[in-house]
């Protein structure tokens, strides 16, 4: 007999927005349409895959994921969000396999779908599919609205799905789920912001630490775009060997490879705008012991300063920004933002930080019952210049590294020369 899907989560649950979510809903407002309200990824899949597993696999990470399943309320001049059901939904399953280009057909379809606008208050926030490519070639694609989940939740989430698939097919029965509950993230951030000592400490040290910042370094001249618009993507691959060097130089400097990189983007920026000191932008999740376990929005952008002058060695660049990132970890609860607004910087938290530099070290060795799984973001959300992301392949043990663009500052050629400014 096959084991029920139903949830056994309370439904109806009505909690306040976290600091992250009244961001997103911001920035929603400002930007209402486009892949910058959206998180999204896909794995291409490669073998004897069980569609209708599949379904049922996606289908129980959707139920046990409560913040996917909200909806958004305005009551009076609060905002709240409803934990609902996920009603009679199910993964819908396009057949592209006919196409001329069926990789090229599944990415115009990718396009068009983040391109089209989430109702807040109206409709799901979520869009799933399967997309078959071939007779054993699928692309199981994931996209949410950032008010939902952000790109820990995402791995959280298709992490969940491989498990479940996998134990699926081999007859055994999915298990409790490991999800915590979207109570638990609100009641989370709430002791920390309402009288805890140590966000006292975090606002004191910010308030320090960026004092007298300067202006952002950008790549793109002219104002900053008031509008979130949608993204361009140049990716550049570091090899075994290349991404085994970057590593080997990391730990003979005592450093991690985030240090590396960030070091290597400051140089770009230090050139770019002829500064000395560069603010680049850090995402980090922004989790606590009890909410990094659930698929939730969490992330945080914060202010990663590092001076860089031209006497410097390469060695003394990263030992900076080893130390930087280790102190913005340990004060990563504190909202960026909050940073900007205490600070009194006119444009906010998007007119002190200048590339963003996510290194996305998240878990994405699946196994899909053994098919042939490989892993990419698509869209990381609100971009309003440039952001780089580096996500560990897997498949080849190498580095994929991924330059975004605002579409209303940059064309593509621009973005592949800053990427290849920005590899050498």
């Amino acid at each position: 007999m096959e084991e029920p899907i139903g949830s056994e989560r309370e439904e109806g649950v009505s909690l306040g927005l976290t600091a992250a979510q009244s961001e997103f809903w911001l920035a929603h407002e400002l930007s209402p349409g486009g892949s910058s309200n959206r998180i999204a990824q896909f794995v291409d899949l490669d073998g004897a895959l069980d569609v209708s597993l599949m379904k049922r696999s996606v289908r129980q990470a959707l139920d046990e994921c409560e913040p996917m399943r909200c909806r958004f309320v305005a009551s009076g001049a609060e905002l709240r969000q409803i934990v609902e059901t996920a009603d009679d939904w199910e993964l819908p399953v396009i057949d592209l396999s006919t196409q001329p280009d069926p990789s090229g057909a599944a990415g115009a379809w990718i396009d068009a779908i983040l391109r089209r606008p989430l109702d807040l208050q109206a409709g799901r926030l979520y869009e799933h599919a399967l997309l078959q490519l071939g007779a054993t070639r699928w692309r199981l694609f994931l996209s949410a609205h950032h008010i939902v989940i952000d790109g820990a939740g995402g791995a959280l989430f298709v992490q969940r799905i491989d498990e479940v698939y996998t134990r699926l097919c081999a007859g055994l029965r999915v298990g409790e789920s490991w999800f915590g509950t979207l109570q638990e993230v609100v009641d989370s951030e709430t002791a920390y912001r309402q009288g805890s000592p140590r966000f006292d400490k975090d606002r004191a040290f910010w308030t320090e630490h960026m004092s007298n910042a300067p202006e952002s370094v950008r790549l793109a001249g002219g104002p900053k775009p008031r509008t979130l618009a949608s993204q361009l993507r140049a990716v550049s691959r570091l090899s075994e060997n290349q991404f085994h060097d970057v590593r080997h130089l990391a730990t003979r400097l005592g450093a991690s490879v985030p240090a590396v990189l960030a070091a290597a983007t400051s140089i770009l920026l230090h050139q770019a705008g002829r500064s000395d000191d560069v603010v680049l932008g850090l995402p980090v999740t922004g989790r606590s012991s009890v909410s990094r376990r659930t698929p939730a929005a969490l992330a945080n952008l914060l202010p990663m300063r590092l001076r860089v002058f031209g006497s410097m060695t390469a060695s003394e660049l990263i030992a900076q920004a080893a130390d930087e990132i280790l102190a913005v970890l340990r004060r990563q609860h504190y909202r960026g933002v909050d940073i900007a607004r205490d600070l009194g910087i006119r444009g906010g938290l998007h007119a002190l930080v200048s590339m963003q530099l996510n290194f996305m070290a998240f878990d994405y060795d699946l196994d899909f019952a053994g098919c042939a799984a490989e892993h990419q973001v698509v869209s990381i959300g609100n971009i309003l210049d440039t952001a780089i992301t580096a996500i560990t392949d897997h498949a080849t043990d190498g580095l994929e590294v991924t330059l975004y663009g605002n579409t209303d500052l940059f064309d593509q050629d621009t973005i592949a020369g800053w990427m290849g400014m920005w590899r050498r």
